[in-house]
């Protein structure tokens, strides 16, 4: 699952002067291509994955992840550049599933 971040799209709108519609659409396009690199990576090594690609925040995560009885969450540390690179201890207690934060603040 890819997670756009309303807030991420806000923010290139306000401080580069795009429209919005340009600015979803080009990181739905760019977050596609990393999906469809990791399912490829994926089956290479016998793992089965469903791709899916939401704008939400990530404090919305924890009943989606139930409803598609996922197993793991991989999260890259980008994304908690919202939240101060920090996930409270109540969301954590709601996911269904581990989390495997990757890459670098």
């Amino acid at each position: 699952m890819a997670l756009i971040e309303p807030k991420q799209i806000m923010q290139t709108v306000q401080g580069r002067g795009r429209k919005e519609d340009d600015v979803r659409e080009e990181s739905e396009s760019k977050a596609w291509q990393e999906l469809y690199q990791l399912e490829s990576d994926f089956k290479k090594s016998g793992v089965e994955v469903s791709l899916f690609l939401e704008e939400a925040s990530i404090l919305e995560l924890a009943s989606f992840l139930r409803s598609i009885k996922a197993d793991l969450l991989i999260l890259p540390v980008e994304h908690l550049r919202y939240y101060n690179y920090k996930l409270s201890d109540e969301f954590l207690s709601e996911l269904p599933c581990p989390v495997l934060l990757i890459g670098k603040p």
